[in-house]
């Protein structure tokens, strides 16, 4: 089962015209986070023990639907307030989830209003898949969706199989490039 095809892939252009908030009000269109920048979703310890730089990476944005002011709560609790590298990122309108093709939630999903996401989460509450993307110069040169396990497991949340989202392996895929 899938959730569908992303509306981009690696190669595309990755879109620049959403406006995403940085902590609280501060609201910025991705065009204007990701001038002349690579990045990746990833964590602490790979900006501590130098993987991110090494693979040249220069600013981590994590990114999902909600406000300004948790995304930066979240920022804290992780650990990663005084952290230039890695930045939390509110999708506050959901424009750059639906830009990408990443909506967890909502109508065209291979399950009802009462099932799955839409159920835990709420059918009318937009919510974005666990990914990660690594943008050079704005192009997409990797893309990585959780929502299925090593042995063809289902979960569109990837909850349970985090792993193809998680640095280690979006480093493993950069590397490959």
């Amino acid at each position: 089962m899938s959730l569908g095809v992303p509306a981009v892939s690696v190669g595309d252009k990755f879109p620049t015209t959403p406006v995403v908030h940085v902590g609280f009000p501060k609201a910025k269109t991705i065009a204007e986070l990701l001038e002349g920048k690579s990045k990746v979703p990833g964590l602490k310890k790979a900006e501590i023990d130098g993987r991110l730089e090494a693979a040249g990476i220069d600013k981590v944005y994590i990114f999902c639907v909600n406000d300004g002011a948790v995304m930066e709560a979240w920022k804290k609790d992780q650990g990663l307030a005084g952290s230039d590298l890695i930045e939390f990122v509110a999708d506050v309108q959901a424009a750059l989830t639906e830009a990408l093709g990443i909506m967890l939630t909502g109508e065209g999903k291979p399950y009802g209003p009462g099932e799955g996401p839409n159920f835990a989460l709420g059918f009318h509450t937009k919510r974005c898949k666990r990914s990660a993307i690594y943008v050079v110069d704005g192009v997409i040169k990797v893309m990585s969706i959780s929502e299925g396990g090593p042995n063809g497991e289902f979960d569109p949340a990837g909850d349970s199989f985090p792993q193809s989202s998680c640095i280690e392996n979006v480093l493993e895929l950069i590397g490959k490039l």
